[in-house]
């Protein structure tokens, strides 16, 4: 099975309207859950993650009960710069935590770090490309490799993120970087039970500022693009029959 994991309704919108053969699963606490078919994949659909510790708890119970093969979280994020825009896709290449800092109990520890895992979480090479292969073979628009720093902080420009921004850990990875609330949590559990994951995101604006009218359109179709990608990459997966490692 494959876990399709996001905070709202609207993230999973897509494919409560394409799935085959839909059943509803029992929640998980608040997070609703239905399962259905996607080409001769299973896959196992959860909204009401708002939170990365929501997200985790979720990500980690679901792929567990389900014995899951890849998670998938969707949903949106805030841009850090004019690198990506209202409207982009950001597909994670890699995922730092923003709200870790445990630099009082070992100094080895870098911001972000958790002990005893790495600074941050690189997403599979293989997983990555076939995304971005999968999304040029569609002739998607304005989807990108991203960096994805992810807090449950939401901020309301740049100035409030200058207690992590300084130094190299978001100035050093120069590449689009994004905000969300979810993907921390996602890429933690995941690790702990050693399954795949990867975030594809739609960027609604920069940070929480009002999407303007004439970027709503954008980000609505961005939805659909993204829900359009992620069936052509499970059809991938499925042909394929395997999840390959780096």
């Amino acid at each position: 099975m494959i876990l399709i994991i996001g905070s709202t309704f609207d993230d999973v919108l897509y494919f409560d309207a394409k799935v085959r053969n839909k059943r509803e699963e029992k929640p998980f606490g608040s997070v609703n859950v239905f399962s259905g078919d996607i080409f001769s994949q299973r896959v196992i659909v959860a909204y009401g993650a708002s939170t990365s510790y929501i997200a985790s708890a979720a990500t980690a119970y679901l792929a567990a009960k389900y014995s899951t093969i890849l998670v998938i979280n969707v949903g949106s994020c805030f841009s850090y710069n004019d690198q990506m825009r209202p409207g982009d896709i950001a597909i994670s290449e890699s995922i730092h935590i923003c709200d870790v800092d445990q630099r009082a109990v070992d100094s080895r520890l870098r911001i972000g770090q958790i002990p005893g895992m790495p600074q941050y979480f690189n997403v599979m090479t293989y997983l990555a490309n076939l995304t971005i292969t999968t999304a040029e073979k569609l002739s998607l628009t304005n989807v990108k490799s991203a960096t994805i720093f992810s807090t449950d902080t939401i901020y309301k420009d740049v100035e409030e993120t200058r207690h992590f921004t300084s130094g190299e850990y978001v100035l050093g990875s120069n590449k689009n970087i994004v905000f969300d609330s979810e993907s921390g949590g996602v890429t933690v559990a995941s690790s702990l039970i050693e399954c795949p994951s990867l975030s594809v995101k739609v960027v609604t604006s920069p940070f929480k500022d009002k999407v303007e009218t004439k970027d709503l359109v954008n980000v609505m179709k961005a939805y659909a693009r993204v829900g359009k990608l992620l069936i052509a990459l499970i059809g991938e997966i499925s042909r394929n029959d395997t999840i390959m490692s780096n």
